[in-house]
């Protein structure tokens, strides 16, 4: 949290705007960070099967036995060990895919974040900032209309 200067300036609104626009971006980029985060752990999850092996245990929980209930005839557990392969393989699937999907629109939201700082930089400095002082700015004070220094 920045410290309050003890004369802040204040900024247009043209700055406010492009700040208030910057702080959404922010806000969207935390929120595809979670999600990065929740799909990394499916996938990690979605593997440890794998890793682990497809024991009767595992079985019994891909396939929602409960318990301690056999799992059946040699013939029942292969074709339930391929069913279960299988589950294991779409739950990889579907959770690398929200990984792809997540870190895609992480990726543009970065793009968009870098070109609104480049437009927030050019209208603080159209309104007496240097471009050090518009790239250390705090944007939720500038979005509140007020120039505050950033963490430094």
């Amino acid at each position: 949290m920045s410290t309050p200067s003890p004369n802040p300036r204040v900024v247009g609104v043209e700055v406010r705007g492009l700040a208030e626009a910057l702080a959404a971006l922010f806000a969207a980029d935390q929120r595809l960070a979670m999600e990065l985060r929740a799909a990394r752990w499916r996938l990690l999850d979605a593997t440890d099967v794998l890793r682990v092996g497809v024991s009767a245990g595992a079985l019994r929980a891909l396939l929602g036995v409960a318990g301690d209930a056999d799992v059946g005839s040699p013939a029942t557990v292969q074709a339930a060990s391929l069913t279960g392969l299988e589950t294991v393989a779409d739950r990889i699937r579907g959770a690398l895919g929200e990984y792809q999907s997540a870190a895609e629109q992480r990726r543009l939201v970065a793009g968009d974040i870098g070109e609104a700082t480049v437009r927030l930089v050019g209208a603080m400095a159209v309104d007496g900032f240097t471009e050090a002082q518009a790239r250390g700015a705090d944007v939720w004070a500038l979005r509140d209309g007020v120039y505050r220094q950033g963490v430094e």
